[in-house]
């Protein structure tokens, strides 16, 4: 019992200190806020984003939304209309919001690999494929399927 408070007290010494003087440095992914010693804002914080602007959205931008999505529009004037049409001019604000964001100038490919091994591809397996004709690689793909009957994938269905 004893340890575990001595673990507990320089646990939040540690954070204490941390968080002290991380507030003494300024960077964008550490904003200077002064905080308590278990690390919890004194101030409340303001919101990341204000607020939305809705970017308006006419009934014919509706109609190719619902037709790209294979869904059918709601009825001209209805209240689902209304509704789909106020949420869609929210996302659409806030996707303007994105598009406006201030990026890097700098390359940073490098931040997408970081952590992750070279991945090496078989040369000589990828050409080989090249080489084969659709039935010929048909055939190959056809050797992992779990249900075939002959020449052909085969499933199970139900009869009337």
């Amino acid at each position: 019992m004893l340890a575990r408070y001595r673990l507990v007290a320089r646990l939040t010494r540690c954070l204490s200190t941390s968080s002290r003087s991380s507030t003494a440095a300024s960077s964008p992914l550490r904003p200077s806020v002064k905080t308590t010693d278990l690390g919890l804002p004194v101030t409340p914080l303001p919101d990341p984003i204000p607020s939305v602007p809705r970017t308006p959205l006419d009934r014919a931008a509706l109609h190719r939304l619902c037709k790209l999505a294979a869904l059918n529009p709601p009825a001209k004037g209805s209240e689902a209309e209304t509704q789909l049409l106020a949420d869609l001019g929210e996302l659409v604000g806030l996707m303007d919001l994105v598009g406006e964001a201030v990026t890097l100038d700098a390359d940073v490919g490098e931040l997408l690999t970081a952590g992750v091994g070279e991945i090496v591809i078989d040369a000589g397996k990828q050409r080989g494929n090249e080489d084969k004709d659709g039935e010929e690689r048909g055939r190959e793909l056809l050797q992992y399927a779990t249900r075939r009957v002959g020449d052909y994938y085969g499933f199970k269905s139900e009869r009337a």
